[in-house]
């Protein structure tokens, strides 16, 4: 009997409720072959870089030459640009001014007007001075000015188209008796300092009847030295 109860022992071992459960395998499916495709290549392989041209032997150029490659680019950018610029320049044209003389003006260029249409000459001691009308007669109290009155008895001859007066004086001094007459008020700016021209001025003066420029000389005299 012993040996029947070990004989049936592993039987009732198997059938014991803790054993692990059945594993029931699945058929397998038939595997499907896909045919590789082209992988894209890795971003390493596509930034490939261009490539660096070799770089060629440089020149060795002397300092002499280089100053002259240097000055003749200069010049060359210098005259393309101002070629350039005195191409693209333009001068807008600027109208003639239109002269408007003022009060002032006006009656200095009626008198030159004046002086224009009424021309004389006076032969003073064989020595022929040009002068007008307008002149002489600034002074009106003056011996000129009566001469070339309308109805002095001093007739003027023609000479070349233009009325001549003779006066028989000595010519030297007759400068400053029109100096006087043409611009009285700055006459004292140009009057001699030799006290014996001025003397002899003053005996002028008062032939011609002008007793301002009289007063002139005298003032003058007093303070200029004698000479010879």
């Amino acid at each position: 009997m012993g040996d029947a109860g070990n004989a049936e022992a592993p039987t009732q071992a198997t059938e014991t409720v803790g054993s692990p459960p059945e594993v029931i395998q699945q058929p397998k499916e038939a595997a499907v072959i896909v045919p590789p495709t082209a992988d894209p290549l890795p971003k390493a392989a596509q930034e490939v870089p261009s490539p660096i041209p070799s770089k060629e032997p440089e020149l060795t150029i002397n300092s002499a030459r280089r100053r002259h490659m240097s000055s003749s680019s200069s010049s060359s950018s210098s005259s393309s640009s101002s070629s350039s610029s005195s191409s693209s320049f333009t001068v807008d044209e600027v109208p003639a001014p239109i002269y408007t003389p003022t009060k002032k003006n006006e009656g200095l260029l009626n008198i030159l007007a004046q002086c224009q249409t009424k021309r004389i000459v006076l032969n003073v001691g064989g020595k022929k001075f040009e002068t007008s009308t307008p002149i002489l007669t600034s002074a009106p109290n003056g011996l000129l000015a009566d001469m070339v009155a309308p109805g002095s008895p001093v007739k003027p001859y023609n000479t070349e188209g233009v009325f001549c007066y003779f006066i028989d004086r000595n010519p030297r001094f007759f400068d400053f008796i029109l100096d006087f007459l043409r611009d009285p008020s700055s006459f004292h700016k140009i009057v001699p300092t030799n006290r014996q021209v001025l003397r002899q001025i003053h005996v002028e003066a008062e032939y011609y009847r002008l007793p301002e420029l009289c007063e002139i000389v005298v003032k003058k005299s007093m303070s200029a030295p004698w000479e010879d």
